[in-house]
């Protein structure tokens, strides 16, 4: 079994070509990056909406591109890429366990049977971005 990270993308993005963690510039992001290291997992990916799934090192150029503008089925057919790109990477969706650190738009159709079956949504209970910084930055100091 392995253990996997997910973060959602951001959209304050570098001004030129970055590895992925260091292209989106958000707090958000940048304190969701830190929480996931501190879970030691086996692999973080970064969920984009351009990209799908990406490598933390993997160089991109920045975008405009978000998941709020996406219709339900375009969210429905990005979701699909990302669990084959998933299950590309050798990722075990009915056994590996999966944080996914990303508000609904993001994991709503990547959860469930016969998808991501084992995971936890820290922000799930959050009531906004105030709430999840808050929650980060508690996490971040145990």
């Amino acid at each position: 079994m392995k253990r996997v990270v997910l973060i959602s993308c951001a959209a304050k993005k570098s001004a030129c070509s970055a590895p992925a963690e260091k292209l989106y510039q958000s707090t958000l992001f940048t304190k969701s990056l830190a929480f996931a290291k501190t879970l030691k997992p086996d692999a973080i990916f970064i969920l984009s909406a351009k990209h799908h799934l990406l490598n933390l090192n993997t160089r991109v150029e920045p975008y405009n591109v978000t998941l709020n503008k996406f219709t339900k089925q375009q969210i429905k057919e990005w979701s699909q890429i990302v669990l084959n790109q998933l299950r590309d990477a050798n990722f075990d969706l009915q056994n590996d366990e999966f944080t996914i650190l990303a508000g609904k738009s993001y994991y709503q159709d990547l959860i469930g049977a016969g998808k991501i079956e084992k995971y936890t949504l820290p922000y799930k209970d959050c009531k906004g971005i105030g709430y999840i910084l808050k929650f980060l930055t508690d996490k971040l100091k145990e």
